[in-house]
């Protein structure tokens, strides 16, 4: 579990970094996400 916070971290700060071509890192993100939700 801890890993995957770890993940989630690497990516939004991927994001604010590279805002420009962050929204598909977030995008890939959140699609992450709603799978882990399931």
């Amino acid at each position: 579990m801890q890993s995957q916070k770890t993940f989630f971290k690497t990516i939004s700060s991927l994001g604010l970094f590279h805002r420009k071509h962050g929204i598909r890192w977030a995008r890939a993100a959140e699609d992450v996400k709603n799978k882990m939700s399931y």
